[in-house]
């Protein structure tokens, strides 16, 4: 008999189709040349498995002798197991298609007594999830030494990866000399012992989880699952003691903390009490044990549920625990010595919330908290009784004027004012009652839910934050009259909802169509863009009328256009074009939503249109018609100005405006545009290259007002582009901006303006150092900054004009050889790089001038600061000029 070239072990745990679904992922794999034995120890499989043996023979069932210890079951796959190596699978769990061969080379290849690789988590019922601690698997390498990299340990599977049978023996390891949870104590043995381990970045294992815990943990209602988890740890506290590796403790507690203790105490707020005291009674006397450095290394919040849950405080490390995700902020905090502690008691070190930076966020981001008890809901009128709490002593000592919000459509809510009434330092209590009834409802479209907000106002800035309901409830009632009826629900989980159902009139088409034709009234009936569009274009084409397109927004090359011609006085009847919101768009133009009726038959009878991204092709051009193309895409890889397959936008543009010679090269001939071409710089640049106009200097001061930035501070803008992943999704942000945040908090403000589709929220810690820039204008942030941060993102041209200091983030990619005559600053990869060139920003400018100028001259040379009356007098110069 042919000897295999690897043995994969999997346990039966008693479900056939769990079974059946490991083992059919063995018998996938590209590596033909391998065994599968099923250990059985209860002896149940044995149909299953003859059924699989039968299709291939490549099965064997193995039946222990003994009482079935679950501890030595894989021990006696091991026993029988032929090939030099070996793997564990899970009954359910499943292997990547080449996870053995992509193994068996590795492992081949580097001599390592263990390889292992990636793993992906996937719910039951679901087809895939999100990667197991991915970083652990990144980049490919070799190590020689697990006290070279002890953030190893966290890797606690014994699943994942492939064994040199040789190792296994040299190093006699055996499940059944461990405990009931047994992968983490393999796991770590296998990494002190072996003597060179390898690490590959591609996913091997897929292991699935069930919704309420993991698997093996007898679930989270229980805390036998915790019992046996300690049980393990004290194991392998042992085994680093006796092998002289005890330096690898703090890493092995902090890996408890995380991984084992943390879904635990992540449970607290919605169990029972005697489950708390359960569990106190199980984990304090190993948290007693722990290694201060491993507590030290918690997040602030979990640090501070450790603490109360040792000092006995069970309800207060119950509310710790509702603030792990710090978008909740404790309700009692004292403070010593400027610095904020948990509760009434300031001084205890563990205790201390200074990082949490309660005290340096935004009036617009202070940590506010709403509670709120659901009094009743009498008719439509909801009764809240509320108590607030001010953490970071924002609010004044009296009483404080705010507002309920409540929308039942998007930007018309319902605003109730009522008082605060002070309940003590830091605490403010009131009774609200609201009627729902007179929520502005629209009464058509979909069914909505909305999360009501308390806002309270200082200074003309806002804070907005949801209530956080003490109980659970759910109540229901009907507001509107006669065929205007709809049920109102109010659900109060872990922030409170308010829900409307269409009722009456929504829930009778037909009658209501009835009444609607009794009445005279219109019916809308469902007529192709298309159609709407050529019989539009039927109609005269009215020569003063211009559509101006800034995909959705009121901003870019399009506005400046638009303004310029309002200063010239040109008699033009203007359109604009919203995604979505009216919001912010000039009162004299018309302005209409995307592919509505109203917008289709303006794009129809235009002359003009000025837009700064391709128009579909739903929009022919009619005779006459003119289409100006602005600003697009100006990213520094020309491979990324290319147009789509198969389409020819460029036919219908009859000027393009190309703002360098740069530009022109690398976009134009792409395009194939061979019309007018309109040399003029870019319009919504030439606020930029003005800067220093006191008319600018306002708009600076404007935004450095509302971003709240502290005098004295300077201002880093932050725009990464990202990259879009294998799957189309834009990258979030990789800089550490904690670092940043550690080394330059003092000094700098960090403003994070990214991509529009990548955008990254901003954690609730970093919120006094780092303001989210997407609800201003670009060119003010540019305004207001002292320098860029960016990862070659289209911004990157625009604020050269300005002459101030870019620094180009490059995470994750090699610096190219040619960069210095491409890019206009340094290419850092680090963030302890991005902190060095702040630090030293003349040197930066100094080191960097000639590059910045050759920049200049490739990219912005064309920018004068009137590029936007030179368009106008160019595109519009058949328009008659008043006066």
């Amino acid at each position: 008999m042919t000897r295999p070239d690897c043995s994969v072990l999997v346990i039966s745990r008693g479900c056939a189709e769990r079974l059946r679904r490991a083992v059919e992922s063995v018998l996938g794999q590209s590596l033909r040349n391998l065994e599968v034995i099923v250990v059985d120890p209860a002896g149940d499989a044995r149909a299953t498995v003859a059924e699989l043996a039968e299709e291939d023979p490549r099965v064997r069932h193995h039946r222990p002798p003994g009482d079935g210890d679950p501890r030595a079951q894989r021990d006696d796959g091991l026993d029988v197991a032929r090939a030099p190596y070996v793997m564990f699978l899970e009954s359910g769990d499943e292997l990547s298609p080449h996870a053995c061969k992509s193994l068996l080379l590795e492992i081949e290849r580097t001599g390592a007594d263990f390889v292992t690789g990636a793993v992906r988590r996937v719910a039951e019922g679901e087809r895939r999830g999100p990667l197991w601690h991915p970083r652990l698997f990144t980049p490919q390498r070799v190590v020689a030494d697990v006290r070279d990299e002890p953030e190893a340990l966290f890797d606690c599977l014994a699943t994942n990866k492939i064994y040199s049978r040789d190792f296994l023996e040299r190093s006699r390891m055996r499940f059944r000399d461990g405990a009931r949870h047994e992968d983490p104590l393999w796991a770590i043995q296998a990494y002190c012992l072996a003597r060179r381990y390898g690490v590959v970045p591609w996913v091997v294992y897929h292991r699935r989880v069930s919704r309420e815990g993991g698997p093996g943990s007898g679930g989270r209602d229980h805390l036998s699952g915790l019992e046996r988890r300690i049980a393990a740890a004290r194991l392998a506290d042992g085994f680093l003691a006796a092998s002289g590796r005890a330096g690898l403790r703090a890493a092995a507690d902090f890996r408890f903390l995380r991984q084992d203790l943390r879904p635990y105490l992540g449970d607290l707020p919605g169990r029972p009490a005697e489950w708390v005291l359960g569990l106190a009674r199980v984990a304090v006397p190993y948290l007693d044990r722990i290694r201060p450095a491993a507590i030290a290394r918690l997040p602030r919040m979990e640090r501070v549920c450790v603490r109360l849950l040792r000092s006995h405080r069970l309800e207060e490390a119950v509310e710790a625990a509702r603030c792990f995700d710090g978008e909740l902020p404790p309700r009692h905090v004292s403070y010593a010595g400027g610095r904020p502690y948990w509760g009434g008691e300031p001084g205890d070190p563990e205790l201390d919330l200074t990082e949490l930076g309660l005290l340096d966020r935004p009036f617009a981001q202070a940590p506010l908290r709403h509670d709120c008890e659901v009094l009743g809901l009498g008719g439509t009128t909801l009764a809240l009784r509320v108590r607030t709490y001010d953490p970071a002593r924002v609010l004044p000592a009296g009483p404080v004027t705010a507002e309920l919000r409540v929308a039942a459509r998007p930007g018309d809510p319902l605003r109730h004012r009522f008082e605060l009434e002070p309940a003590g330092e830091g605490r403010f209590t009131a009774r609200v009652e609201v009627d729902l009834g007179l929520v502005p409802y629209g009464g058509r479209g979909p069914d909505r839910t909305d999360e009501p907000r308390i806002v309270i106002a200082r200074g003309g800035r806002e804070n907005a934050a949801p209530l956080r309901p003490a109980l659970p409830a759910r109540l229901t009632a009907e507001v509107g009259g006669p065929g205007r009826r709809r049920t109102v629900r109010v659900i109060a989980g872990s922030t409170l909802k308010v829900g409307w159902r269409r009722a009456g009139l929504a829930r009778m088409p037909e009658a209501a169509a009835g009444r609607a034709r009794r009445a005279g009234a219109a019916i809308s009936l469902h007529v192709p863009d298309r159609l709407v569009y050529a019989l539009a274009a039927r109609l005269p084409m009215r020569r003063d009328l211009a559509v101006f397109d800034a995909a959705g927004r009121y901003d870019g090359d399009p506005r400046a256009i638009y303004e310029e011609a309002r200063r010239h006085g040109l008699p033009l009847k203007a359109v604009w074009v919203h995604d979505g919101s009216a919001r912010g768009f000039p009162g004299d133009a018309e302005v209409v939503r995307r592919r509505s009726r109203r917008h289709l038959v303006a794009m129809a009878r235009a002359r003009y249109w000025v837009a700064d991204h391709g128009l579909p092709p739903l929009f022919a051009k009619r005779r006459g018609n003119r289409y100006l193309r602005t600003g697009y895409g100006q990213d520094l890889e020309p491979a990324l100005l290319e147009p789509r397959a198969g389409e020819k936008p460029a036919a219908r543009w009859d000027a393009l405006l190309a703002p360098s010679a740069g530009l022109e090269r690398a976009f134009a001939p792409l395009h194939e545009h061979t019309g007018e071409i309109l040399r003029t710089g870019s319009p919504r640049n030439d606020e930029l290259v003005r800067w220093d106009e006191p008319g600018r200097q306002e708009t600076a001061a404007a935004a450095l007002r509302a971003l709240e930035i502290p005098a004295g501070r300077r201002v880093l803008l932050y725009a990464p582009a990202g990259r879009d992943d294998a799957r189309g999704r834009r990258a979030r942000p990789d800089l550490d901006l904690d670092r940043l945040a550690a080394a330059l908090g003092g000094e700098w403000i960090v403003v994070l303006r990214p991509h529009p589709s990548g955008r990254h929220a901003i954690p609730p810690r970093l919120r006094g150092f780092v303001r989210d820039g997407m609800g201003l204008r670009l060119n003010d942030l540019i305004l207001a900054s002292d320098a860029l941060l960016t990862d070659r993102s289209p911004l990157t041209r625009d604020y050269a004009v300005t002459g101030r200091p870019i620094l180009l983030h490059a995470a994750g990619r090699e610096r190219r050889p040619d960069d210095g005559d491409l890019v206009p600053g340094p290419v850092l990869e680090t963030a302890d790089e991005v902190v060095a060139a702040l630090g030293d920003l003349d040197r930066v400018r100094a080191e960097y001038a000639e590059r910045y100028a050759a920049f200049q001259r490739a990219w912005c040379e064309r920018e004068t600061g009137y590029a936007a009356k030179a368009v106008v007098d160019a595109f519009f110069a058949d328009v008659p000029r008043r006066g």
